[in-house]
């Protein structure tokens, strides 16, 4: 592809990405299906005046689209970036000397925004099924002082295990988890407990050796 120069109306490709690509009537999947919304966001300069990306960026966090930006060059802003990205910064925000360098940071963009966790609003429930030896992966849009984690299965079928540390959680690496056969199962965490400010990861799992349906809830 060539490369055309010229400004860097950040908030107006954001807004068409938005309105344009990110929309059920395009083929995007309705939140309660837990399917991931990524976004990977390139740019080598500055927004021009006025057309900053911070507002844009964060009506996209709201529709729970998970976006990551690279910042190409010593022109960039970080500020920008981090307005661009969500959050945690630290695993959203990556800074290349050149485009050349686009080519090495493939394989691990491709793991990292293919694996990322599918955002879950505050109040929201996403309907479900995992399938024997699959896991799949949830993230709350926002933690404030606690967050209550509901997951109801048919005859308990499905697990649950929640990290702050990691965005893979797993029978091996977890700081909560149920893998009970009720078939309700809560996990209620306190900020203050925690000294947490950004949302856990949720991973779920299927109990038996078949598909799991399963209904997965998050409160403030």
């Amino acid at each position: 592809v060539d490369y055309t120069k010229g400004g860097t109306y950040t908030s107006l490709g954001l807004r068409a990405v938005r309105t344009s690509i990110f929309t059920e009537e395009n083929g995007m999947r309705a939140d309660s299906e837990g399917v991931p919304r990524v976004l990977v966001v390139i740019t080598d300069g500055q927004a021009n005046s006025g057309f900053g990306p911070a507002t844009e960026a964060a009506l996209l966090h709201e529709d729970n689209v998970n976006v990551f930006s690279i910042g190409v060059g010593t022109d960039v802003d970080a500020d920008e970036l981090n307005a661009i990205a969500s959050d945690p910064d630290s695993a959203h925000v990556f800074l290349l000397h050149s485009f050349i360098q686009i080519a090495d940071l493939v394989d691990a963009m491709s793991s990292t925004s293919c694996e990322s966790p599918s955002i879950v609003s505050m109040g929201g429930t996403v309907t479900s099924s995992v399938d024997a030896c699959e896991t799949l992966f949830f993230r709350p849009n926002c933690f404030l002082s606690s967050i209550e984690i509901e997951l109801y299965s048919p005859n308990g079928e499905a697990g649950i295990f929640v990290s702050f540390d990691t965005n893979r959680p797993s029978p091996f690496n977890y700081k909560y988890a149920d893998i009970s056969n009720n078939e309700l199962k809560k996990i209620i965490i306190n900020a203050d407990a925690t000294q947490q400010q950004h949302p856990p990861t949720i991973a779920i799992q299927s109990n038996s050796g078949d598909s799991s349906k399963f209904r997965l809830s998050v409160w403030s």
